[in-house]
């Protein structure tokens, strides 16, 4: 399905696996692509889980990609907090300062 691996490290904590997903697919993924091939992706993202649980003899521990789905719409608000409040900073234009955008967000 896939030939692509990602690894990501971009929320450090001890909590959901979902957390990890909804930051990386609402940060990184684009809007089309996420909409066609959710499912697809976390199907992806499932399988590969699996197979590193595996490695480590922990595969029965794996959640199935049904069970990711219902741990991403648990977590849908977290979903709505990251697009509006970190995608908007990293989609901003590169000459608009962090400051400027912050300010801007907050006075304006």
């Amino acid at each position: 399905l896939f030939l692509y691996r990602f690894l990501d490290f971009q929320l450090a904590h001890y909590n959901s696996y979902a957390y990890d997903i909804i930051a990386f697919i609402y940060t990184s993924v684009r809007l089309q692509l996420r909409r066609e091939r959710l499912r697809d992706l976390l199907t992806a993202y499932s399988n590969m889980f699996k197979e590193c649980l595996d490695f480590y003899n922990y595969g029965h521990l794996a959640p199935s990609t049904d069970e990711v789905v219902a741990e991403m719409k648990r977590l849908s608000l977290f979903a709505i907090i990251i697009m509006t409040c970190e995608a908007p900073v990293i989609l901003a234009e590169h000459d608009v300062s962090i400051i400027n955008f912050i300010l801007l967000l907050l006075f304006y």
